[in-house]
């Protein structure tokens, strides 16, 4: 259901900067929002309370340090040295107070037993490493779309459907994989496609910017997030001790988020399409994002403990 909503999204919202300026894309959230609030007010959604408590003052600390940390990229960026040193210094010190605050805490953020996990940490990186790229390549890859091939807003939404159309079909197959074989081959699998999918971009770019060529790494990208993520909600869950799945599965979504919002910040200090290399160059965030997923996808060939084929009788 999320990649048909994650195949739409790029054609609607190109349609919707089109017609309307790219401020209508907000306005979409507006129905969608009251749709599910609607659905969810009623007898027909059950959601028992659990006996965790919860713990506020942690929760902020660590919006905190993410918020800062994220303003000092996108400052260093820019070219914002001192701002840059004053966020970065701030979210030095909301962290420190985090994990004070964890240490004392009766309901940390982070369950220790969920972290310290056989396999977690490598799944949660590979978790944070795909949102990397996929929220990383569908910040830059527009800019290059409009600036270099003067693509409009609705082109653009066009051009990722052979990104985005695997999102829509592929789970299903991935699904049925790790039935079979668990949920480590598709995460190797989709890491592996990301970093060529990175590679292909980068290589692209730098020998000058043209459609049919990307359109390798574009599936590339597709196929290596359909194979991941289905694969890596099972391997999280399934590695999580018993009674914490729903802690192990928040975790998930949490680095995934972040991977997400580092991807755009550091991508982003790339984002201006020059026309030779270097800092201004896209190629180098997108060959950025190839290492990025190469290096974790090392970490979970080695850190994740192979899994044996299990069938429901």
């Amino acid at each position: 259901t999320s990649g048909a909503a994650l195949a739409a999204g790029p054609v609607a919202g190109g349609a919707l900067v089109g017609l309307a300026g790219w401020r209508a894309i907000f306005l979409i959230n507006v129905p969608l929002a009251a749709a599910v609030l609607a659905l969810a007010a009623g007898r027909a959604v059950r959601c028992p309370r659990g006996s965790r408590g919860l713990d506020p003052a942690a929760q902020l600390l660590a919006c905190a340090a993410l918020g800062l940390l994220t303003d000092a990229l996108i400052a260093l960026g820019s070219g914002g040295g001192v701002h840059a040193a004053a966020s970065a210094a701030g979210a030095l010190a909301a962290g420190a107070a985090f994990a004070v605050r964890e240490r004392g805490s009766a309901a940390p953020v982070l369950v220790p037993a969920v972290v310290r996990a056989p396999g977690m940490p490598a799944a949660l990186a590979a978790g944070a490493a795909v949102n990397f790229v996929m929220t990383g390549v569908l910040f830059v890859l527009p800019l290059v779309f409009q600036r270099t091939l003067s693509l409009t807003p609705f082109q653009t939404g066009l051009a990722f459907l052979p990104m985005t159309l695997p999102f829509a079909f592929n789970p299903l197959l991935t699904g049925r994989i790790v039935a079979r074989t668990g949920p480590r081959r598709p995460v190797l699998a989709g890491l592996g496609l990301l970093t060529a999918g990175g590679v292909l971009f980068g290589a692209v770019l730098l020998g000058g910017a043209s459609y049919p060529p990307l359109v390798a790494g574009l599936l590339c990208t597709g196929f290596g997030v359909s194979f991941a993520l289905p694969a890596l909600a099972t391997m999280v869950v399934a590695a999580a001790p018993e009674g914490t799945a729903g802690a192990a599965g928040g975790l998930l979504n949490a680095v995934r988020q972040l991977g997400a919002t580092l991807g755009v910040a550091i991508m982003g200090a790339f984002a201006p399409v020059g026309s030779g290399g270097g800092a201004g160059d896209p190629a180098y965030a997108l060959f950025t994002a190839a290492a990025v997923c190469a290096v974790v996808c090392a970490a979970v060939l080695a850190l994740t403990p192979r899994a044996r084929s299990r069938r429901t009788p």
